[in-house]
């Protein structure tokens, strides 16, 4: 079991540091379905678990007109935050 170290809240503002597709597992089946390259940003929507057990985030990724691109399962491993916000 790995021990989670940064723990985000909801409504964070976070960095994908690392390209997925919606073959990847990580996508919701019904939300969106487009790749998401490494360096998107997104916005953490739920937070599942407690440190410093393991932590999964749900986050939300837009395009620019708005529309959702997915919304993926990701643990702190995937993402980092995007000047500092919504730590906890």
């Amino acid at each position: 079991m790995r021990w989670s170290s940064i723990v985000y809240n909801e409504g964070a503002v976070v960095e994908l540091l690392r390209a997925l597709s919606p073959d990847s597992g990580s996508f919701w089946p019904e939300v969106g379905g487009h790749e998401i390259l490494a360096g998107a940003v997104g916005a953490v929507v739920a937070v599942y678990g407690t440190a410093p057990l393991e932590v999964y985030y749900e986050v939300e990724f837009v395009a620019e007109d708005g529309s959702t691109l997915g919304i993926l399962t990701l643990s702190d491993s995937d993402i980092a935050p995007l000047s500092g916000e919504g730590r906890g």
